[in-house]
């Protein structure tokens, strides 16, 4: 069962990403035209970022340092939490 959250007005995205490498930054990018939407920082592999622009309920492609990518459905003032593993 998913977790769920109170609802709230802004956009969040947010996790761990584990193993030892060292990432610097995770992407958000729109998949049918290719936008980056977020360079989202890392620090000591955990990251947080608030979307303040709307964004419509779609499906997104998040790529970690070019090592590894997939895909997220969301939209506007969802909050998102990724274990990275």
């Amino acid at each position: 069962m998913p977790s769920t959250m109170e609802s709230h007005n802004k956009t969040v995205i947010s996790g761990k990403i584990e193993g030892d490498k060292k990432f610097d930054a995770v992407y958000l990018t729109d998949p049918f035209a290719d936008d980056t939407l977020a360079v989202i920082p890392v620090k000591n592999n955990i990251f947080h970022y608030v979307i303040t622009r709307k964004i419509p309920l779609d499906n997104y492609t998040i790529n970690i340092n070019n090592v590894g990518n997939g895909k997220l459905a969301f939209g506007n003032n969802d909050s998102l939490y990724l274990d990275i593993k």
